[in-house]
């Protein structure tokens, strides 16, 4: 319930009461000027560049606050069998779940002949408290907020869902090649 209360505040109402001071400040600078004549406000620079960056400003708000937040994709392949999880691994604070496309039948041999590419991470993490799927919301300046429905986990961060998604499947991968290097250097 709160979570819900702090939302309304923080979408509707702190944008209406900036939009008000805005208008006020604007309205009050420009009343100091005569209806006949507006091009005397050209002659005082100080208030032509507060007026010009203050409407810059508040555009610039204006677009990053009504942008539409980018959810992680949802969408994915689905092997013909399911996936078949092999662990879990945290990044980001977050936890992903690492895992391989579902074989009955040809597990023992996939073992031995599995490639960094067989390893896949499940696009939407989950909550490192309650293992809820976490939620994304873009904040201003080039950050996301990751946010749990169920406990209120919160993790501000400069990469998105996609992104950081792209990020562990590497470094899994990455890993995953160094193990089998380690392991086939021991043979020889």
């Amino acid at each position: 319930m709160f979570n819900i209360i702090k939302n309304i505040w923080k979408d509707n109402v702190f944008s209406t009461i900036a939009g008000g001071l805005i208008l006020i400040f604007i309205t009050s600078a420009f009343s100091k000027y005569s209806t006949d004549n507006y091009l005397t406000i050209f002659s005082d620079y100080w208030y032509l560049i507060l007026m010009i960056s203050l409407i810059a400003v508040a555009i610039l708000l204006f677009l990053k606050l009504n942008k539409k937040n980018k959810a992680a994709s949802s969408y994915e392949i689905i092997p013909l069998r399911g996936w078949k999880e092999l662990f879990e691994r945290e990044y980001e604070n977050v936890i992903w779940i690492i895992r391989t496309p579902n074989s009955d039948i040809w597990d023992l041999y996939l073992m031995n002949q599995s490639k960094p590419e067989d390893l896949f991470v499940k696009n939407i993490p989950l909550c490192p408290q309650c293992k809820t799927e976490i939620t994304e919301r873009k904040i201003l300046f080039k950050k996301y907020l990751w946010l749990c429905i169920n406990c209120g986990f919160r993790n501000k961060t400069k990469l998105s869902l996609d992104f950081a998604c792209e990020n562990i499947q590497r470094i899994i991968r990455g890993e995953f090649r160094k193990f089998r290097f380690d392991e086939e250097n021991k043979k020889l």
